[in-house]
This record gives structure tokens, C-alpha cells and sequence, in this order.
């Protein structure tokens, strides 16, 4: 029996939710229709004041509901974790979607010694319609260790929330987690913590939805250029914010850290550096775009995680005319390498033909 149980073992779903009452029915429909067969589904509700908690109450004992006075994510996430009984622990946002086998696939690799198991998400539509690309978008995922990755480039490449299941002993280790500071984008705590504290296995297969709507704190291909100052500006805080982690955690390790920029850093910070440059100035960085673009290159060129040497030309040319050009034409481009919608119709198709 107990030989049964080390095999099947007992898998927490933590829904979290904020006023997503027309997607939160799915994300628990989703969690409830797993193949695997032990899995516990706890919803956390951070306050909604729409209709969330009347379609959370349907669910009567199939779940366990949590309702909570508004906290922000981080909250959510410590207080899903504290009520589970599971190892591993899904996080699963209420925009999302779970395939039926995401459960089955995690249990079939998992290993007590892991910190985490990751898998692609599916970007789909606010209708679950599929928009032909997954995130992470790379072509390989890393398993194994990633230490040296994030302390060089802060970064691997690893899917949001939905796409992870943790450890129960990681999870004990680093919760809870600081909730003022991650009221958004809770799962860069996690994700960091977990490449640095242990092993990641990658599952080379989607198995489940990211859904875009607009709300989406990462995705960006429904900006207009006013949202795209404000979200750009919030990437920004979150990169120097998993930064300092990086740096404590790191120092508390007694690891070296010696980070350089990742192109995606770097196209951040020169997107706002063009379209608001006084923002930059206001957190303690340089809003040159010359420096920026310079760095960006660099970048491009020694990121491990490009997915081509083609990404590696185009993403360098980019930030050369970014960087260089007269600032009119500086802004189109930088709309138009954050706001897909807005490329013309020759560039889309020769960006998509080349990432084929």
C-alpha cells in the first residue's frame, strides 16, 4: 500500500482568483477532469467582486473554497498552499486551462528531488481558440539544473504560472512569500527560487491554455501604446525586483551573481526609454538608447536561449535601429517590435515565415 502510494501520490490544484468569474468555471472544470486520478482542487478567491464567488459556490465539496478579503496574488498563493495537502502543488490562474493529461504527464516524471516539473502552454484566444504559439516560445526547455542561468541572465526559460508544479519541500522552504511586494506576477518568486534551490525536469508537450484577453499581466499583442507605457514600466519594476531576490537568495546561498542583461530586459528597458524616458530616470536608470542598444546587441549575441541564429541577427538589428535611428522612427519601431497587431502586413508575414 504504501509502495502505491509513493507512485500515485496525492497532486494539488490551487486555483487563484481575482474577478475572472467568466473564466473561473473552466479553470476548475479543467482541474476536476484530470486522467490522473488523486488530485485535490482548492479555489482561492482574493476578493472578487463580481460574480466570482456564486460560480466558485457551485461547485459545492467538489472543491475547496477559500475566500479571502483581497490581498493580492502573493496572498492567494500562501493561503492556497497552506490549506493543500498535495506533493506537487499546481498554481493554476483562473484564466487558464489545464489539459485533461497535464496531471497524468507531471506525476509519470516526477521525483522527490525535483523542485519543479514544467510544460508549454497553449496561447489561445478569450474563446480557448488556439493562436498558433506556445510560451514559452523557445525551442528546447531546460532540465536539470539552471542555476548558472539565472545567475548569469536571471532568467530560463519557463512557462507563467499554470504551466508548473512545485515541490511541497520547495514550497515549505520559501513560503510565504513577501505579499506587498508580489501583489502581480507572484510566479517570478516562485520561479526564480525554484531554479536556484533545486532541479527542473522540462515536459516538452503542452498541456494547457494560456488564454489572452487583454488583461494578461506578460502578454502584450493587445496593448495600445498608452497600456504598453504603463505594462512596460511594470516589467521593468518586476526585472529589478527578481534582481534583488536573485541577489539575496544568491548571497544567502553564498553563491556568486554576476548578471548581465537578457534581451528581453534590455527590450524592455529601450521600449521605455523611447516611449516614456522619464519613467526610467525615475527608478535610477539610464534612458539612453544608444547604451541600451548596445547592451540589447550583446545580448542577443550571448544569450544562451535564443531560439536560432536568425532571432540572434534580427533582435540585434533591432536594437542597432532603435538605438541609432532619429527618435520618430525609433518609436514606430519600438511599437511595432511590442505590439504585434501593429506590424504591416509585409513584416508580419515575413517575422511568422521566419519563425516556421
Amino acid at each position: 500500500m504504501e509502495d502505491k502510494e509513493k507512485t500515485s501520490p496525492l497532486v494539488s490544484i490551487v486555483i487563484n482568483n481575482y474577478n475572472y468569474g467568466r473564466f473561473v468555471g473552466q479553470a476548475i472544470e479543467s482541474a476536476l477532469a484530470q486522467t490522473y486520478p488523486h488530485v485535490e482542487v482548492i479555489v482561492v478567491d482574493d476578493g472578487s467582486t463580481d460574480d466570482s464567488r456564486e460560480v466558485i459556490a457551485q461547485y459545492g465539496e467538489r472543491v475547496r473554497a477559500v475566500f479571502k478579503e483581497n490581498g493580492g496574488q502573493a496572498s492567494a498563493f500562501n493561503v492556497g498552499f497552506a490549506v493543500s495537502k498535495g506533493d506537487p502543488v499546481i498554481f493554476l490562474d483562473a484564466d487558464d486551462v489545464l489539459f485533461p493529461n497535464a496531471v497524468e504527464e507531471v506525476v509519470a516524471v516526477w521525483k522527490p528531488e525535483l523542485s519543479k516539473v514544467q510544460w508549454r502552454l497553449r496561447l489561445a484566444t478569450e474563446d480557448l481558440k488556439p493562436l498558433g504559439a506556445t510560451w514559452p516560445g523557445e525551442r528546447e526547455m531546460p532540465s536539470g539544473s539552471v542555476r548558472d542561468s539565472l545567475l548569469r541572465f536571471r532568467y530560463y526559460p519557463s512557462p507563467p504560472t499554470s504551466g508548473n508544479a512545485f515541490s511541497r519541500w520547495l514550497l515549505e522552504r520559501i513560503l510565504p512569500m513577501p505579499e506587498g511586494g508580489y501583489r502581480i506576477a507572484a510566479d517570478s518568486y516562485l520561479l526564480i527560487l525554484a531554479g536556484l534551490h533545486g532541479e527542473v525536469r522540462s515536459i516538452d508537450k503542452e498541456l494547457g491554455y494560456y488564454r489572452v484577453h487583454g488583461k494578461n499581466f506578460w502578454h502584450t499583442s493587445g496593448w495600445d501604446t498608452q497600456e504598453a507605457k504603463r505594462k512596460l514600466l511594470q516589467q521593468v519594476k518586476v526585472d529589478l525586483q527578481k534582481r534583488n531576490l536573485l541577489e539575496e537568495e544568491a548571497h544567502s546561498l553564498g553563491l556568486p551573481f554576476h548578471p548581465r542583461y537578457t534581451p528581453f530586459a534590455a527590450k524592455t528597458e529601450i521600449a521605455l526609454s523611447v516611449l516614456d524616458p522619464g519613467a526610467l530616470k525615475a527608478l535610477g536608470l539610464s534612458p539612453s538608447r544608444m547604451a541600451l542598444a548596445l547592451k540589447g546587441i550583446h545580448a542577443s549575441l550571448v544569450y544562451p536561449y535564443m531560439p536560432s541564429s536568425f532571432s540572434r541577427i534580427r533582435l540585434s538589428t533591432w536594437f542597432l535601429l532603435v538605438g541609432f535611428l532619429p527618435p520618430l522612427l525609433a518609436k514606430k519601431l519600438v511599437i511595432w517590435g511590442i505590439l504585434p497587431s501593429t506590424r504591416p502586413r509585409w513584416l508580419a508575414k515575413f517575422l511568422g515565415a521566419s519563425e516556421s
